[in-house]
């Protein structure tokens, strides 16, 4: 057998699978997007009172960066259920907020720094029960906000988010990265996707059985 022949035969192979896939088989993700949470606050220095927007994406309850997610579910699982935000100044923690993480991970609520609130810097948390692939854990914010001298006798409500029944996550893997699609739709692409890669499968075996007949006849 002619070795340059075998190897430049086992590229082909290696190119085509390490390009399409194996034939068959379903795309897989290269990471995860963890939780991240930020707060606008539209100015510097908030006090009691004040209003500030709490913004969080990529809360999902599992991670499947190496296989295919269920068919109900997306990328990172199901969105997060039960979330609670609290503004955290020592040891003392206001809760804000509770709510669920929309079909598409995200999540963005409006929350009243309360009247209980002291002078200083206060930190921003979601607090996240077990759900999933993960026990509770907690989620906090980069940026702190620095309450100043004020007082507020208004009493503060805890602001709810997010939808109320389950809901489907919109957010799913794709070749082409991640898209807004329903899971029928996404079966369909990987139904056809997967016909393409045995098709190209057959078509190099064929191009690798042709080549070696035609050596063959050329020596004889």
């Amino acid at each position: 057998m002619n070795r340059v022949g075998a190897t430049k035969r086992l590229g082909v192979v290696a190119f085509l699978v390490f390009t399409f896939g194996p034939f068959g088989a379903s795309p897989v993700a290269g990471s995860c997007a963890g939780p991240t949470l930020s707060v606008i606050t539209g100015e510097q220095e908030v006090h009691p009172g004040s209003v500030i927007t709490i913004e969080g994406r990529w809360f999902g309850d599992d991670c499947y960066d190496s296989i295919r997610p269920p068919s109900d579910e997306g990328i990172i699982g199901m969105p997060w259920r039960d979330i609670a935000i609290v503004l955290v100044q020592g040891s003392r923690e206001h809760l804000v907020a509770t709510g669920n993480a929309g079909a598409g991970y995200d999540f963005s609520v409006d929350v009243t720094v309360p009247s209980v609130a002291e002078i200083g810097a206060m930190s921003v948390t979601a607090n996240l029960p077990a759900q999933g692939a993960y026990n509770d854990w907690s989620v906090s914010a980069d940026q702190e906000i620095q309450v100043t001298a004020g007082e507020s006798s208004t009493p503060v409500a805890v602001a709810r988010f997010g939808p109320i029944e389950t809901v489907e996550p919109l957010v799913y893997y794709s070749p082409i990265g991640l898209v807004n699609t329903s899971p029928s739709d996404l079966d369909s692409l990987f139904d056809g996707l997967s016909g393409i890669w045995l098709a190209l499968g057959m078509l190099a075996v064929g191009f690798l059985a042709g080549r070696k007949l035609s050596r063959q006849s050329a020596r004889s």
